[in-house]
């Protein structure tokens, strides 16, 4: 018998974690920050979003924007950072300001180089509650409350969730899409890689497993094992 030994080292890379106010992790895309009802041009209390670095690479390219169709309601204090090395983290604060008796929502964008997550979105949401009037017509200053709210899932908004599924006995790597209204996609838009360095795309590495006008779910061709790693992400 031959005894053959193997060595090697692991690829450092960076990951990007996120929390929200209560300290409990967010996930990409499928997270809230919830504000609840606060009075039309009130400013509701600020909600702590911590971004740290679980990698064992430098995180890097750090940006913080808001997208969606009422993202100037929310405000955003700016990064002090835009790298973090591995255990170092980074926090900005949201509040909610809403011009309108209404739901709103926006999308929270954490960019920066990790390969799984180079877009991390947390969906903002709240809903603007008219000020009172008194009998003789003058409007009463309500205090601003945040109350505990349903989250209000935004139509204007792609959320992208990961998974690992097993199929026929074997376990890949996932990538579901809840569609915005009037979003579509090809199996082009997502690519695959085993060492977050070589990333492959198209029919041969990826196939779609569900494809409708509200959803939109892709798996890798290629099964994810004890000892191979796989990784899955969009290429938009």
């Amino acid at each position: 018998p031959f005894l053959i030994h193997v060595t090697g080292s692991a690829t450092a890379a960076p990951q990007i974690a996120v929390t929200g106010a209560t300290g409990k992790n967010l996930a990409n895309g499928n997270s809230y920050l919830n504000f609840g009802s606060v009075t039309v041009e009130e400013k509701s209390a600020g909600q702590t979003v911590t971004i740290r670095n679980a990698g064992t690479a430098t995180l890097k390219n750090l940006s913080v924007t808001r997208t969606g169709n009422h993202a100037g309601e929310f405000t955003v204090t700016p990064l002090t950072r835009t790298s973090l090395a591995p255990g170092a983290s980074a926090k900005v604060r949201v509040t909610f300001r809403p011009s309108k008796a209404s739901p709103r929502w926006a999308t929270l964008r954490i960019k920066s180089n990790d390969a799984d997550a180079r877009y991390f979105d947390i969906v903002l949401t709240g809903t603007g509650k008219a000020t009172a009037v008194t009998k003789g017509g003058k409007k009463k200053k309500a205090k601003v409350k945040t109350s505990p709210a349903k989250p209000i899932a935004p139509p204007t908004v792609t959320i992208m969730t990961k998974g690992v599924e097993v199929i026929d006995g074997k376990k890949y790597r996932t990538l579901t899409l809840t569609l915005a209204k009037g979003d579509s996609h090809t199996s082009d838009d997502f690519e695959v890689s085993g060492d977050l360095t070589n990333w492959s795309s198209g029919k041969n590495h990826v196939s779609v497993l569900i494809d409708t006008p509200t959803t939109f779910k892709v798996r890798d061709n290629m099964p994810v094992t004890e000892t191979r790693k796989r990784h899955i992400r969009s290429r938009r």
